[in-house]
């Protein structure tokens, strides 16, 4: 993709293509459900020039795939990217966290996690991760009462360390959604092929 100047429109979703090994093409084998993409491409402005960006990136934003389609993570991460590019980490972070919530607590997912406890949930963490994802594991770790050790791996900067924090979220809202209260999912460590969380909560 070459060095990024100051006119590029999408810094960071540029910076995480040229990461990659080859590019949009990493990592086949990585995949997640559309309907993950969706709940942010959908905040993203409407735009007739996507400028510096590839052409199937646009063409993904204009387009978007059925809910139940598998797309490459790449691309999705691309897209979740191009919004942290248009609202700045923080408003990013904010519209995550919401949307997160409302993504799991529709009745097609709400079921899932409400008739479980806190803990349950979280050592069941890995089958429920599979069924928006391929490719990329979660396990989670040192399960107590109210506290556990999420760990998420994937190949070589697949995830951003943004996106990475957004998963974290991701377990938040379906811990909240359990019935847990003061739930927190906090970053311990990011590393290009790992993140782990601490994900926190009280009794409800």
């Amino acid at each position: 993709m070459g060095v990024l100047g100051k006119e590029d429109r999408w810094p960071r979703t540029l910076a995480y293509l040229d990461r990659l090994p080859t590019g949009v093409d990493s990592y086949p084998a990585c995949t997640a459900k559309a309907s993950v993409m969706l709940i942010f491409r959908q905040h993203i402005q409407e735009r007739e020039d996507f400028g510096d960006l590839p052409e199937w990136l646009g063409e993904l934003v204009r387009r978007p795939p059925l809910p139940s389609a598998w797309l490459p993570t790449v691309r999705i991460s691309c897209v979740e990217l191009m919004l942290v590019d248009e609202l700045g980490e923080d408003a990013f972070f904010e519209f995550a966290q919401e949307a997160n919530r409302e993504y799991l607590g529709s009745p097609l997912y709400r079921a899932a996690v409400r008739v479980l406890s806190p803990a349950m949930l979280v050592r069941g963490a890995a089958l429920r991760w599979r069924h928006f994802h391929r490719g990329t594991l979660v396990r989670a770790q040192q399960i107590e009462p109210t506290l556990a050790h999420v760990k998420l791996s994937y190949p070589d900067h697949l995830f951003d360390p943004v996106i990475a924090r957004e998963k974290g979220m991701a377990f938040q809202a379906a811990t909240e959604l359990s019935g847990a209260k003061d739930v927190r999912c906090e970053v311990l460590k990011y590393e290009p092929g790992q993140t782990r969380f601490a994900l926190s909560w009280s009794e409800g």
